[in-house]
């Protein structure tokens, strides 16, 4: 299984819409990873062709994936 597979897995849906989650990631920069909705009619819609220097535009930024995903998958009634 690839390492991007691995953690498309470990992801929940969105929760808005319950779209699987885009994740993208820079080769620099504090905000490394960046995850979003490719739903265009969601809250965090994260547009594919998106430039990465342009990713903090729209959607939240972390340097560390485990950070990414911790906060991706909290659910305030879980």
């Amino acid at each position: 299984m690839k390492r991007e597979d691995k953690i498309m897995e470990k992801l929940k849906v969105c929760p808005f819409c319950g779209t699987e989650p885009v994740l993208k990631e820079r080769k620099r920069g504090q905000g490394k990873y960046a995850i979003g909705c490719p739903n265009i009619s969601c809250f965090l819609y994260l547009p594919d062709d998106v430039k990465k220097s342009e990713l903090h535009n729209y959607t939240w930024c972390y340097a560390k994936l485990e950070n990414l995903i911790t906060a991706w998958n909290t659910r305030v009634k879980e």
